[in-house]
């Protein structure tokens, strides 16, 4: 089977995600439990900010590197060009911030904001040679550094935080934020040393290609933002329409559901370039398969994720975390958009996979200018529940527009991707099989 191709990377890839699910998930609660809630609101809010731009930096700079890089792009050429954009599109965002930051601390009634938005620029600086080398590590799917950077980090911030806490009670933001700048600056002195034989060290503008590139990356940008809009823009709204500790508490319900997004990583990290390969080599015939496949199999994990978040909601908020416990009834109907997101994420992918980015432009921003309408309108009328009933309803309509666009290219049919169990089985086999040739080999 042709997906089996991208299972060794795959293994790679699940690894980083258990990591980052450890981090991301198991650490964070701790880190709940540890900061009063107006420290934690204060701390979501300029994390967020930061991994927005950083992402909306690499949208813009680094996805046109991927798509490329298979093609007969000049590498060179490709490397000076994605730096310039990803720097270029975060610089002038990081300027205006620190200038306004009494106004933030003002309008999210958090005063220590106007001190903390200064480690948003810190964190961008100290993270890029990081960043930017794992997108170098994607494109050539060297994923076994990809996780090595990954971990290093992860590993690093968790450690001088358990250090710090052990010194003394964490009470507030900045002690997290100055940890994770170090963890970020030594990852990246490593990042660079893992990949001193793929970094091109030279810098030379092709003035053409940049002209392509801007394109393609004006393209994966708005897609990006219009995802933003009703992916993050729920806990800027609820910060603005309501207080510090409807933050903390949506921030909560969304970390349970992290899973989803790490998901979304994976689908970015393996299979958009698999579609960029098979379209950049003429294999249409390819994509449909790959889709079909890729939607199934990741139905079956999405829908056991929601189940599980649905069944041990109470547990995880009434046992676990305590100071946020109503959290637990918004976590039971935020969990499922695990029913939208393969549609939304695999879609997306492909289409980015074989130059279209424009149409998924075009339908986020329709879908997100709505979904942003609509979950304002919701969280003034009726809260936090009003931000999960908009993120339900964002995910669904983006999940049937990227479907329809999807088969508009492959036509692809809901019934062959639906029952894919014989290659669901197939994979089982290969698994087992796989694991009982390991065995023998290691005892002979």
């Amino acid at each position: 089977m042709k997906i089996f191709k991208h299972y060794d990377k795959g293994v790679w890839i699940l690894l980083a995600t258990i990591y980052k699910a450890i981090y991301g998930i198991f650490f964070t609660v701790w880190l709940m439990t540890q900061l009063p809630a107006k420290e934690w609101a204060a701390f979501i809010l300029v994390q967020t900010t930061f991994i927005l731009i950083s992402q909306f930096s690499l949208a813009f700079g680094m996805s046109p590197y991927i798509k490329f890089y298979s093609g007969k792009a000049a590498h060179i050429g490709l490397q000076s060009n994605s730096l310039l954009m990803t720097i270029g599109f975060a610089l002038p965002i990081l300027i205006i911030l620190t200038l306004a930051r009494p106004q933030f601390a003002h309008w999210f009634e958090i005063e220590s904001l106007s001190t903390l938005i200064f480690f948003i620029p810190l964190t961008f600086l100290t993270s890029l040679p990081k960043v930017i080398i794992n997108e170098i590590f994607k494109a050539k799917q060297k994923l076994k550094y990809f996780f090595f950077s990954e971990a290093a980090y992860f590993s690093g911030n968790m450690i001088l935080v358990g250090i710090l806490a052990s010194v003394q009670p964490l009470e507030n933001a900045i002690q997290i934020l100055i940890p994770i700048n170090i963890s970020y600056l030594l990852t990246s002195v490593y990042a660079v040393w893992l990949a001193k034989s793929d970094i091109l060290w030279e810098f030379k503008i092709d003035t053409f290609l940049l002209r392509k590139m801007m394109d393609f990356g004006k393209y994966s940008l708005g897609n990006f933002a219009s995802n933003a809009l009703f992916s993050q823009a729920d806990l800027y709204i609820i910060g603005l329409t309501l207080n510090p500790y409807s933050v903390a508490v949506f921030s909560a319900v969304k970390l349970w559901a992290h899973g989803f997004q790490m998901y979304r990583q994976a689908v970015n990290t393996i299979i958009f370039p698999a579609f960029s390969r098979l379209h950049n080599s003429g294999r249409w015939k390819e994509l449909r398969p790959l889709f079909e496949k890729g939607v199934f199999y990741s139905l079956i994990l999405l829908i056991l994720m929601s189940g599980f978040l649905i069944a041990a909601a109470d547990f995880l908020f009434t046992v676990i975390l305590q100071k946020y416990q109503q959290g637990g009834e918004y976590l039971r109907w935020y969990a499922l958009i695990g029913l939208f997101v393969a549609w939304q994420y695999m879609g997306e992918a492909l289409l980015s996979g074989i130059g279209k980015p424009g149409k998924i432009f075009v339908t986020r921003l329709i879908t997100g200018v709505i979904s942003l309408v609509v979950m304002a309108s919701l969280v003034k009328l009726y809260g936090i529940a009003g931000a999960i009933a908009a993120a339900l309803f964002s995910h669904a309509l983006i999940a049937i527009f990227i479907a329809k666009l999807v088969h508009s290219e492959i036509q692809f049919t809901f019934a062959k991707t639906l029952w894919r169990r014989h290659d669901f089985f197939e994979l089982l086999w290969y698994l087992k099989y796989s694991l009982v040739n390991r065995k023998i080999r290691k005892t002979e």
